[in-house]
């Protein structure tokens, strides 16, 4: 698909310590879980992931936003804002504490 990226693709954009690319399973994880709360965009029309530049340029912005806790782009953001709250009544069920 001409402008997309694959997950193969944006793997090989980032190299890891040893100079081999990025497992691609990596990448996946961005989409699926995202890193900080930010998912990194993906368009799926069948069974492979495609990805723009431009989508992985906001994710990365968003994510070193959010590492160094400045208030991400809600553009980039994919957050629960349930989730703790969600968690906390979910341990409760269980008769655990939770640290405020």
């Amino acid at each position: 698909m001409n402008g997309y990226l694959t997950i193969e693709d944006v793997a090989r954009l980032f190299p890891s310590e040893h100079g081999n690319a990025t497992h691609a399973l990596t990448i996946c994880r961005w989409i699926k879980n995202g890193v900080k709360g930010i998912k990194l965009r993906a368009y799926k029309p069948g069974k492979r992931y495609y990805i723009k530049p431009e989508w992985v340029d906001e994710f990365l912005e968003a994510a070193d936003d959010a590492r160094q806790g400045k208030a991400a782009s809600e553009q980039g953001r994919r957050r629960n804002p349930n989730r703790k709250s969600a968690a906390k009544r979910g341990l409760a069920r269980h008769e655990m504490k939770v640290a405020k």
